[in-house]
């Protein structure tokens, strides 16, 4: 068996049942043995914050190697019974941020320590394997609280109510100092899911991102749309003087709401339709409610035995989102044309780059949506339709009768002289 070239042994082992109680023992057989079941078992991990301390212990010598995929799960401070039937104050919010910070920068120090750190095992393991450090796909996959609504049963305690995810609903996790996180350079991928329920403030994930210098893809999923509090709304946002720029950048993914950061709209309605008002708005129909809705706000309320209450139709008109009027299908040219004219320069900025779409959260009305595509020389586009589009950059507007100013057309085009535009007839 010890004959066996290492790419063999893998090959052998690829084919064993994946179990954890199954895969261990054959770990014992040999060094290649070993090897090759932990190059299985160490590929693709999922890890909460709390079990760092393990993490660091088990992931020494070759394991780092193996590490392709990291799934990490950032446990926010537990609360109490009573609190769950009240809304989180900004004692509580600096809390939560203090710790997905120390969460971040722990598990971030963790990967730095593994850069440029290389034993006399593994060079000897090097030799004998051809097993090279592989590049690591980050997954930030949950923040949470072990009391929050999704992560215990969901019921009443006692005659207080449970606010469950109501609680949470107007805080953003945030990521403080982050000047002194150290820099990565073995995470190709950072994909972001933090909109719902808890919600990371998108600005951080732009803070973490500027701290991986190697990244080639990027996948959120962030909201920041605070419309209760504007000041709020603003804050969540990344501001700097110096855009960040990631050399080795390849696919940039966009999907944008319908409202701006100043609280406006990027659509508006086509004068050239018929207007429908929809449903009618009649106050009384809320105001009958039974249940009056309470300031969603428990700063002042120290008691610990009165709860906060929730009326769900209340909330959703003080925030905008009730009546629903499915009216605005045209681009606003004062906000759209700023929103394109950043992401022909943030291209600019992403000199790999190979993909990049911009598509907007507007639900389809009549088949309509607004969505830009760019496709490098050599990348495959559904939209292709002529030979030989696929060998050219291509920049493709499904955006129906409406057009971008003619500079942002000017900067897409600056060192991509060849590339082809075309504009779609119809949205959808």
């Amino acid at each position: 068996m010890e004959r066996l070239p290492q790419e063999l042994i893998f090959r052998i082992a690829s084919f064993l049942e994946e179990t954890q109680s199954k895969l261990p023992p054959y770990a014992t057989l040999s060094r290649e043995w070993q090897y090759a079941i932990e190059y299985r078992t160490f590929r693709i991990i999922r890890l909460k914050s709390p079990e760092l301390p393990y993490f660091s212990r088990v992931f020494t010598g070759h394991r780092r190697a193996f590490l392709s995929y990291l799934a990490y799960d950032v446990v926010l401070p537990a609360y109490g019974e009573n609190e769950c039937a009240k809304f989180e104050t900004q004692k509580d919010r600096g809390n939560n941020s203090r710790a997905f910070t120390h969460a971040m920068h722990s598990l971030f120090q963790i990967l730095k320590s593994w850069e440029g750190v290389n034993s006399e095992e593994d060079h000897r393991r090097d030799r004998a394997t051809a097993i090279q450090p592989r590049s690591i796909q980050l997954d930030l996959s949950d923040v949470y609280s072990p009391m929050d609504g999704f992560h215990r049963a969901r019921k009443k305690f006692g005659k207080r109510r449970d606010l469950s995810e109501h609680r949470y609903e107007h805080s953003f996790v945030q990521l403080l100092e982050s000047p002194s996180l150290p820099t990565l350079s073995q995470v190709s991928s950072f994909r972001v899911c933090a909109h719902y329920p808890r919600r990371v403030e998108p600005r951080s994930a732009v803070l973490l991102a500027s701290k991986l210098k190697n990244l080639e893809c990027i996948n959120w999923i962030l909201s920041d749309n605070e419309k209760k509090d504007p000041h709020l709304h603003q804050q969540n946002r990344y501001d700097s003087s110096t855009p960040p720029s990631w050399p080795n950048l390849r696919h940039f993914q966009v999907t944008f709401d319908m409202t701006t950061p100043d609280g406006d709209w990027y659509f508006t309605r086509d004068p050239t339709k018929p207007e429908d008002d929809g449903d009618s708005d009649n106050d009384d129909d809320v105001e009958g409610e039974a249940e009056a809705a309470a300031d969603s706000s428990s700063e002042d309320d120290t008691s610990t035995t009165s709860s906060d209450s929730f009326n769900e139709r209340k909330e959703a008109r003080a925030v905008g989102d009730f009546p629903v009027r499915m009216f605005r299908t045209l681009p606003s040219d004062s906000k759209i044309n700023p929103l394109l004219l950043a992401m022909a320069r943030a291209a600019g900025h992403m000199p790999q780059l190979q993909g990049m779409s911009l598509v907007s959260g507007m639900p389809a009305i009549d088949g309509a949506r607004f969505e830009i595509f760019y496709h490098a020389p050599g990348q495959r586009s559904h939209l292709d339709s002529e030979p030989g589009d696929r060998e050219k950059a291509r920049l493709y507007w499904r955006v129906g009768k409406w057009r971008p100013e003619e500079e942002a057309l000017r900067i897409w085009r600056a060192g991509r002289e060849e590339m082809k535009v075309k504009f779609f007839g119809r949205y959808g």
